[in-house]
């Protein structure tokens, strides 16, 4: 998915798709953004990795536990171009919502 950079904000809380807390937005760049995390150094991720930004949060698209598998994915996840990540979880959860709305739509 592409995310415009302008919706990233500082001080947006971070989620994974999992919806568990992974930190705050602390500066955004041209091509990435800065997550603090508690107990943990900062981590600098693509606009790539979200999967959307909504409420005031970010979600990314991994779980928060695989957050750090993000960091040197390579150049493309380092710069952001071409870069994608999928959560199961999340797009299991995407899926799902879908089909109801489907069945809803055609309900009617």
């Amino acid at each position: 998915m592409n995310i415009d950079s302008t919706a990233v904000q500082t001080g947006m809380s971070v989620v994974g798709c999992d919806g568990a807390e992974v930190g705050k937005v602390t500066q955004t760049h041209a091509a990435s953004f800065t997550i603090e995390r508690r107990g943990q150094p900062e981590l600098s991720l693509p606009f790539g990795a979200i999967e959307e930004v909504d409420s005031g949060r970010v979600v990314l698209s991994v779980m928060a536990s695989q957050v750090d598998q993000l960091v040197g994915a390579g150049d493309a996840a380092a710069t952001g171009a071409g870069a994608t990540f999928r959560c199961p979880y999340y797009s299991a959860q995407f899926h799902q919502r879908e089909q109801r709305n489907e069945h809803v739509r055609v309900a009617h």
